[in-house]
C-alpha cells in the first residue's frame, strides 16, 4: 500500500450491516468485516494475534513498534495513526495476514474506525504537552519564552554555557523546542554520554545534566566526561541545561564552577503576561476558544511568582482540553479534570484504579524502581531499561503511558516530569514507607549491572557491609519478589562466594592450628629430638600450604604461587618443589575487560605492543587500544574508535604497526592513523565497494596493498598509494583438461623476495589472478593471508557444510 492508509477506499465499502457475500465467519474467527468501532477493531486484532500464536512483546520486536503503543491498538486504547500505516501492515503480515485482498479488508475497517464519529479521536494531536516537555518538532507550540529563547540563542557562542533553573521551570523546553529549532546544526548529548567526534560545526546540547550526578557512573567516569565537554567547549559552543538544586554538585568541578560565574543563563519563572501566551497561544493554534473566566481562573491559581509549576500547569489544560468533547474550553471542563492542584493526581489516581490487585503491586515496583532517592537533593526521576523490569510490567505501564504520565522510547522508560513525584500522594508515600530499604533496593540493581556488563566478573560481587545489608533487606520474601532475575541471580551468587570463602579460612585456619598444636607437643615431649621434630614441623607445614596452594590455583592463582614459594622455602620437600615447578609453569594471565558484552575480533601490532579489539554489538561497534608494553598491566589508549554502524569482524595492522584496517557488518572498511596511539585518527574516507559483510583483512608485506574479503565470496584490493579499489577478483573456470593446480607459482622461482616487493607495488592491486582452488569455490571469504613475498594471496572461504581455498598471483 504505497499510498498509505489517508487514500480514498474502493467505490463500495463492506460494512458490520452487509457482510461480505463470499465469506462466512464466526466469533473465534478474525473478521475485519465485524468492525464498525474502536473496541471492535481491538477484537479483532486480538483474535488475529492470538489465532498467529504471537505476544504483543514478540510482535514489537518482529515490526519495531514500541509494545506500549501496540498494547494500546489491541485494547482498543487508540488506534494506528495515518502515519503509522507501515507499521499496521507488518503487523498484519507478522500475523499471517499475506493476501493482498485480505491486507485490503483490514485497511478497510481501520478506515471505518478513523472515520467513525464519538469520542475526541485518540489520533488528534494535543494542543498541550502535559508532563512531557516541548521536543523540536514541537516548536510552533511554543508559547511564553520568546525572549528567553532570544537571550539564549544571542549567547551561544565557543565556550560553555550554563542553563540553570528550578524543576519544572521549563529548561528541557527552552533548549528542546526554544533554542534547537533556532540553530542550523545541533547535536543532543545524554549525560555521561561520550562527546565525540571532538571537532563539530554544530552547537553541542547536553540536557538533564544532573543525571550525570544521580547516575550509576563511577567518579573517575563522572571527571573524564565532564573534562571531555570542557576540551570540546574550546573549540565549538556547548549548552548544559541543569536543575538548580545541583549547584554544590556542580561547583565541585573547576570547568563548571567557571562557567556558572560567567556564562550562565537562568530559567526564572514566568511573568503573568508570558504565562497567558503559554495558555492562549496553543489554542488560538488548534484554533479552540477558551473560556477568558478559565484563563482568568489559572493565573489567580498558578502564582505567576512561583517556579516550578509549569508541568503543573501543561498538565492540566491537557486534562481540561480531554474533557472537552468541542472547540472551546470551559472552567467546567478544568475542574471536571481536578483543578491545578489535583490534575496530575487525578489522573494519576484515575489511572491505578483500573488496574487490578496484581497489576497495581506490579504499577508500585515500576514507580519505585524509576525514582532515585536523593539524599543531599530533592528524589529525581530515573530513566531505567526495559529489561530491568518485570515482563508483566509493561503492559500496565501503557497505562500510564497514554495518560503521559511515563515516557517510553525504544529501550527505556521515564516519568514523564519529576513533578509527579511531589503531586501525587500515593507515589510519595509508597517511596516515604522505606527509603533506606529503596537506596540498598537501587545500589543492588546498579551493582549487578555492572556485574553483569563486566562478563560476570567474580571481583565484582557483594562482600561485607554491602552483602550484609543486602541480605538483610532482601530477607522478607516480599522484598525478595520485587528483585529481578538478573538482580536475584546477583545476590545468589555473591552469598554463594561468601559462604566458600569462609568455609576455605576456616579448613586452613583448621589445619594450621592442628599443625601448629602438634609441632609445640612434639617440642615439649623432648628436648633432645627438637632438631628432628622441627624438621617434621616444618615439612608437615610445607606439604599442607602445598595441597592448600594446589587448590586455590585455579581460583586465586597469585595467592596460590605466594604459597608455594612459602612451602619451598619452609621445608623444601618433593611435594613442595613439584608445587613450586606447577606455579612457576603456570602461564601468566591478564585478563582485560571491554565496557561493551561483545567481541569479535583482535589484533596486535608487528611489534606486539599495541592491540586492538572490535565490538561485535549493533550498540559496542567501537574499536579500544590497549598498549602491551607491559603484558601483565596493559593500558587503554585514547579514545574509542568510532564510525562503523555495525558489528566489526576484522581487523589487520600494516606491517610497520602505523595503520590500523577494520571492516564489519555495515560493508565499509576503514583506515585508522595509529602512529599516535594516544591520538589515533581516521585516514581518508571509509571503503565501501564490498557488497556484504567484510570477514576478512590482510595487508601485503609492503604495506602498500590491503586484501578484502566479504560475505558475498569476493576479494578486493585497495591500492593506499593511489586509494583505488579493484573488481571482484574472479577465478576461471578451468579447462577440462586442466589440473586445479596448473599455474601455480614457485614460492622459490624467478623473482627474489626484493624485486616480488617491487612487484607489488607496481601491479599488486590491479592484476591479480586466480592460480589454484581446492573444493568448490563458493561461500563467504574469512580468511586471507600474503605470502611473505607478497607475490600469492591466499583465501580461504566456506559456508556451513563445504570450503575452499583460493591461490592468487598478485604479480601477473
Amino acid at each position: 500500500m504505497p499510498d498509505g492508509l489517508d487514500r480514498p477506499g474502493p467505490d463500495r465499502v463492506t460494512t458490520p450491516e452487509e457482510p461480505h457475500p463470499d465469506r462466512v465467519t464466526t466469533p473465534d474467527v478474525p473478521d475485519p468485516d465485524r468492525v464498525a468501532t474502536r473496541e471492535d477493531l481491538a477484537r479483532e486484532l486480538t483474535l488475529l494475534r492470538n489465532t498467529a500464536r504471537k505476544t504483543i512483546r514478540e510482535l514489537g520486536k518482529a515490526v519495531d513498534v514500541p509494545y506500549g503503543t501496540l498494547g494500546g491498538w489491541f485494547r482498543g486504547a487508540n488506534v494506528p495513526l495515518a502515519s503509522q500505516a507501515d507499521q499496521y501492515e507488518k503487523v498484519l503480515l507478522t500475523c499471517g495476514v499475506t493476501d493482498p485482498e485480505q491486507r485490503e479488508r483490514w485497511v478497510r475497517a481501520l478506515l471505518r474506525v478513523r472515520r467513525a464519529p464519538g469520542r475526541r479521536s485518540a489520533d488528534q494531536a494535543p494542543p498541550y504537552r502535559g508532563l512531557e516537555c516541548f521536543r523540536p518538532e514541537d516548536a510552533g507550540w511554543f508559547f511564553g519564552r520568546q525572549e528567553l529563547t532570544r537571550r539564549l540563542v544571542d549567547q551561544v557562542s565557543p565556550g560553555l554555557t550554563m542553563v540553570v533553573g528550578p524543576s519544572g521551570s521549563g529548561k528541557s523546553s527552552l533548549l528542546r523546542a526554544g533554542l534547537i529549532p533556532a540553530l542550523p546544526s545541533w547535536v543532543l548529548l545524554n549525560p555521561g554520554e561520550s562527546p565525540y567526534p571532538r571537532a563539530t560545526d554544530g552547537v553541542v546540547i547536553v540536557d538533564q545534566f544532573e543525571e550525570i550526578f544521580t547516575s550509576a557512573l563511577t567518579e573517575g567516569e563522572r571527571r573524564r566526561f565532564i573534562g571531555e565537554l570542557t576540551e570540546l567547549a574550546e573549540a565549538a559552543p556547548v549548552v548544559v541545561g541543569m536543575r538548580a538544586d545541583f549547584y554544590p554538585h556542580a561547583l565541585r568541578h573547576p570547568a563548571l564552577a567557571g562557567a556558572l560565574q560567567t556564562r550562565q543563563l537562568v530559567v526564572g519563572p514566568m511573568t503573568e503576561s508570558q504565562l497567558r501566551q503559554a495558555i492562549e497561544g496553543p489554542a488560538r493554534r488548534a484554533r479552540l476558544d477558551i473560556d477568558t473566566g478559565l484563563v482568568e481562573l489559572l493565573l489567580r491559581e498558578i502564582a505567576p511568582h512561583e517556579a516550578g509549576t509549569l508541568p503543573l500547569l501543561s498538565h492540566t489544560l491537557l486534562a481540561t482540553w480531554e474533557n472537552s468533547r468541542g472547540r472551546r474550553m470551559t472552567v467546567e471542563h478544568y475542574r471536571a479534570g481536578g483543578g491545578l492542584r489535583g490534575a496530575v493526581a487525578a489522573t494519576a489516581e484515575s489511572v491505578y484504579a483500573e488496574l487490578t490487585p496484581a497489576e497495581q503491586e506490579l504499577a508500585r515496583q515500576a514507580f519505585l524502581r524509576l525514582t532515585h532517592i536523593g539524599t543531599d537533593t530533592a528524589d529525581t526521576r530515573r530513566r531505567v531499561t526495559r529489561d530491568e523490569l518485570a515482563d508483566e510490567a509493561g503492559a500496565v505501564l501503557d497505562h500510564f503511558v497514554r495518560r503521559r504520565l511515563l515516557t517510553v522510547d525504544a529501550d527505556t522508560v521515564q516519568i514523564s516530569h519529576e513533578t509527579l513525584l511531589s503531586a501525587w500522594p500515593r507515589l510519595r508515600s509508597w517511596i516515604d514507607a522505606d527509603r533506606a530499604g529503596l537506596r540498598v533496593l537501587r545500589q543492588l540493581t546498579q551493582a549487578a549491572q555492572s556485574w553483569e556488563a563486566g562478563e560476570r566478573d567474580p571481583g565484582a560481587l557483594y562482600r561485607g557491609g554491602r552483602l550484609e545489608a543486602a541480605r538483610e533487606w532482601a530477607g522478607d520474601p516480599v522484598r525478595r519478589a520485587e528483585l529481578n532475575p538478573l538482580e536475584r541471580q546477583f545476590l545468589d551468587v555473591s552469598l554463594q562466594q561468601h559462604r566458600r570463602r569462609n568455609r576455605h579460612l576456616y579448613q586452613l585456619l583448621a589445619a594450621l592450628t592442628v599443625l601448629a598444636v602438634l609441632a609445640g607437643g612434639l617440642a615439649a615431649y623432648s628436648q633432645w629430638k627438637r632438631v628432628e621434630a622441627d624438621q617434621a614441623r616444618d615439612m608437615a607445614i610445607s606439604r599442607t600450604m602445598t595441597m592448600t596452594a594446589a587448590r586455590l590455583r585455579a581460583t586465586d592463582p597469585v595467592l596460590a604461587a605466594q604459597l608455594a614459594v612459602a612451602a619451598y622455602r619452609l621445608a623444601p620437600t618433593v611435594e613442595a618443589r613439584t608445587g613450586l615447578v606447577e606455579a612457576a609453569g603456570a602461564p601468566a594471565v591478564t585478563r582485560m575487560v571491554r565496557p561493551g558484552r561483545a567481541l569479535q575480533a583482535v589484533a596486535t601490532s608487528p611489534s606486539g605492543r599495541l592491540l586492538a579489539a572490535a565490538g561485535a554489538a549493533v550498540t559496542d561497534s567501537a574499536v579500544l587500544l590497549w598498549d602491551l608494553s607491559d603484558p601483565r598491566h596493559p593500558v587503554r589508549l585514547g579514545p574509542p574508535l568510532t564510525g562503523h554502524t555495525s558489528s566489526i569482524y576484522a581487523v589487520a595492522f600494516s606491517p610497520d604497526g602505523r595503520i590500523l584496517a577494520t571492516g564489519g557488518k555495515d560493508r565499509t572498511v576503514r583506515l585508522w592513523d595509529v602512529s599516535d596511539p594516544e591520538h589515533a585518527k581516521p585516514l581518508g574516507t571509509p571503503i565501501s565497494g564490498p557488497a556484504d559483510t567484510v570477514y576478512a583483512l590482510d595487508f601485503s608485506p609492503g604495506g602498500q596493498v590491503l586484501a578484502i574479503g566479504s560475505r558475498d565470496g569476493t576479494i578486493r584490493l585497495w591500492d593506499l598509494r593511489t586509494s583505488t579499489l579493484t573488481p571482484p577478483l574472479t577465478t576461471p573456470a578451468p579447462a577440462e583438461d586442466q589440473n586445479t593446480t596448473k599455474g601455480m607459482k614457485d614460492p622459490k622461482g624467478a623473482q627474489d623476495p626484493q624485486s616480488a616487493q617491487h612487484a607489488e607495488g607496481a601491479r599488486g592491486a590491479t592484476h591479480a589472478e586466480g592460480t589454484g582452488s581446492v573444493d568448490a569455490p563458493e561461500g563467504a571469504v574469512r580468511a586471507l593471508a600474503f605470502r611473505a613475498d607478497g607475490r600469492v594471496l591466499a583465501a580461504g572461504s566456506g559456508t556451513d557444510t563445504a570450503g575452499s581455498l583460493r591461490l592468487w598471483d598478485t604479480v601477473t
